[in-house]
């Protein structure tokens, strides 16, 4: 856990109470300071009373309402994914604003206590993060590099150890990202950014520009590594090289850059350090064309902490991928079954549906883009598509229009019951959502469990 010596009885505001606002109620409580909180989500926020019920000496619970308690904070520290700008922006917002008080992320408040031995890496981007982010740490991991890896791959920064040499290895959203002041990236990753989460920044330019502070306080000797394969990211690239500080290096699932890293089809070709090629195609935990982006950044970024490039691919081949990212987790005779619970976008879903044909397709949850219409060149793959959540009429009108057979199951058990029912003798079935879990689960992991969960009991062996 991340501590403070120097918020000693100051107050610090916290908006937001999921993981990251808990990990930051303990680590400043053990800090010593004074605490407001609060949540906007009631159940969570009368679950969080009870679990600091014996804190009431450090911790204040108190609605933006009471307006006195939160314009004396010397700080806010703010959750990812409470809006700042659309439709209208959360009342602290304009407290804080008008008492001039900083707003923060966790992992800005986590730089400001940082060893300055320590180095700092962060991956952003649309799909890719949480693989990336695992990647790199798994590389420096084997060289024996002192890391610590948190964020918004599921452990908020502030329940992070202490380092004094090493790596902090991040991944940061664009509502972090948005929250930054200070924050010093040595080696920042950006991968390719299409549109998500525009439920919260309004506009797909505002939500890349966000995505575009991860380079902001970069100097002369960090490293920008930075997709290729988006006119958006290719314009990002354009403005960072502009400011002449951090030095750039390109990279690419699609084309072989100069100077920069790519993975096609199987071959890494590394153009920017040791000028050879490396076969990874042989590595299952990293399989698709999507990957091929992932193990680039994640080269490229281990390149520049000072691993060599064969210690690298080594590290690779005995790489497990994460959980709920395409995982082949069971199979009963002829039938594959695929937790892709991750997948909170049609981008992301688009790489399922590339990789697996004869398909038995769960999908649906919380639409948060522009919904699953660029999956159509897929869309003759699905056998049929079972439909859950929030997203589900919307998605049968789609699948309609190109005669895709599918049932509005409404929900994940529903879904798994009538597929049992059917008695499908081979094929793959897939929870590949492409959408937010939050309109029945509390995160796409409690998605992804629980269809693992029902495969196991209604297909055992």
């Amino acid at each position: 856990m991340i501590k403070f010596d120097n918020y000693n009885d100051k107050l610090i505001g916290i908006l937001g109470l999921a993981k990251s606002g808990k990990a930051a109620i303990n680590s400043f409580i053990e800090s010593k300071a004074q605490i407001v909180a609060w949540d906007d989500n009631e159940k969570i926020l009368e679950q969080v009373k009870e679990e600091f019920s014996n804190q009431s000496k450090n911790l204040l619970f108190a609605s933006p309402a009471e307006e006195k308690i939160w314009r004396r904070a010397d700080a806010f520290l703010i959750s990812p994914g409470i809006p700042m700008y659309y439709l209208t922006q959360h009342p602290l917002y304009k407290i804080a604003h008008g008492q001039g008080i900083p707003l923060y992320c966790d992992v800005e408040f986590l730089y400001q206590k940082a060893n300055k031995n320590v180095g700092f890496i962060g991956i952003t981007g649309t799909n890719g993060k949480s693989t990336t982010t695992a990647l790199i740490n798994h590389v420096l991991q084997s060289v024996k590099i002192r890391t610590e890896i948190g964020g918004n791959i599921g452990t908020p920064v502030l329940e992070l150890e202490e380092l004094n040499s090493g790596f902090y290895v991040l991944e940061v959203s664009s509502f972090q990202l948005d929250l930054l002041e200070k924050t010093r990236f040595n080696i920042a990753v950006c991968l390719t950014i299409t549109p998500d989460h525009l439920d919260k920044h309004g506009t797909f330019k505002r939500y890349a520009e966000a995505k575009q502070q991860i380079f902001n306080n970069q100097e002369k000797g960090d490293l920008a590594i930075i997709s290729t394969d988006s006119y958006t990211n290719n314009q990002i690239m354009s403005e960072v090289i502009a400011r002449k500080k951090a030095k750039v290096i390109p990279i690419s699932r699609t084309e072989q850059i100069e100077g920069g890293v790519s993975v096609i089809s199987g071959i890494l070709y590394d153009n920017y350090k040791s000028k050879k090629q490396y076969n990874v195609s042989d590595i299952s935990s990293l399989m698709g064309e999507h990957n091929g982006e992932n193990m680039a950044a994640a080269f490229t970024a281990c390149i520049g902490a000072g691993v060599k490039p064969e210690e690298i691919i080594s590290a690779f081949k005995i790489y497990k991928s994460l959980p709920h990212r395409m995982d082949l987790f069971h199979r009963f005779n002829g039938i594959n079954f695929i937790n892709d619970s991750k997948a909170t976008n049609a981008d992301s879903t688009y790489w399922a549906l590339k990789n697996f044909d004869n398909v038995y397709w769960i999908a649906g949850g919380i639409c948060k883009d522009s919904g699953i219409k660029l999956l159509k060149p897929f869309f003759e793959k699905i056998n049929h598509a079972y439909l859950i959540g929030d997203a589900a009429e919307s998605f049968a009108a789609i699948l309609a229009e190109n005669n895709v057979p599918y049932t509005i199951a409404t929900t994940l058990v529903n879904a798994v019951s009538i597929i049992k029912a059917q008695n499908i003798e081979n094929g793959n079935v897939l929870l590949s959502p492409a959408c937010a879990s939050l309109d029945q689960w509390k995160n796409y992991e409690e998605r992804g469990n629980a269809f693992m969960k029902l495969v196991k009991e209604k297909w055992p062996g």
